[in-house]
């Protein structure tokens, strides 16, 4: 599993819940968002782990099995997180006007 769909699942999500007042789709975010931080966040030495393999830890199959980056390569790494956090900024700004 990779993580970037995740962050678009968050991105839509809080889109919308919050310009379309869908408060139905709020359990999926955060179920999703909490799924993120648990599996995908480096909280030790910072960053993103871009794969996870269901029902194995890090411990179980070594530090390879979670490498940090992209797939497509370390340039494109940040593309996601960036636009998921930047949409949720922007739509939660009071000054923005949909």
């Amino acid at each position: 599993m990779l993580w970037w769909p995740q962050c678009e699942v968050i991105k839509a999500t809080a889109h919308y819940a919050v310009l379309r007042g869908r408060s139905d789709v709020w359990p999926y975010h955060h179920q999703t968002l909490d799924f993120v931080k648990k599996t995908y966040l480096d909280t030790d030495d910072g960053g993103w782990f871009e794969g996870y393999i269901p029902g194995s830890t890090r411990d179980q199959i070594g530090e390879r099995a979670y490498i940090k980056g992209a797939v497509d390569g370390p340039e494109l790494s940040p593309y996601h997180m960036t636009s998921m956090f930047n949409d949720i900024w922007r739509i939660t700004d009071p000054k923005y006007k949909a």
